[in-house]
């Protein structure tokens, strides 16, 4: 379990530091030491005690991940993510809920009484993914 966590750790770290400082005017080994210490907060179990917490964009902002806050930024796309996040949020909240299928264009949710919610997936853009990781490398 230990080596899965150092390898997710590893692959944040490498990410961190050749995607979100692609572009920035600072040494390789400065974008590692701060990709190392982004990985590190983030990873840190006793700081963050469960996976639930959420962690503010303020607090990330603190230890250096480059973010802004969407709803200053696009509140369309803030509105449709917020929406997208309830609408998830309601449904696994359910004691009956057995299972959820999607597509591109749509959710289908199956209940235990045989019930089932069709909706539409609001348009959001997709991110940019990084290359797949295998972590049995």
């Amino acid at each position: 379990m230990k080596n899965h966590i150092k390898k997710g750790i590893s692959i944040v770290r490498d990410w961190i530091a050749k995607y979100m400082y692609e572009n920035e005017k600072i040494r390789l080994l400065d974008k590692k030491r701060k990709a190392r210490a982004i990985a590190k907060f983030f990873s840190n179990h006793h700081k963050h005690l469960t996976h639930g917490k959420p962690i503010t964009w303020e607090e990330a902002k603190i230890v250096g991940v480059k973010v802004e806050n969407i709803e200053v930024v696009d509140p369309t796309l803030a509105k449709m993510i917020k929406e997208y996040y309830l609408r998830f949020e309601m449904i696994f909240d359910s004691p009956v809920l057995n299972k959820i299928y999607q597509s591109e264009s749509q959710y289908i949710v199956m209940h235990t009484p045989g019930i089932r919610i069709i909706g539409q997936i609001p348009n959001i853009p997709l991110p940019i993914s990084p290359p797949p990781v295998t972590l049995d490398e």
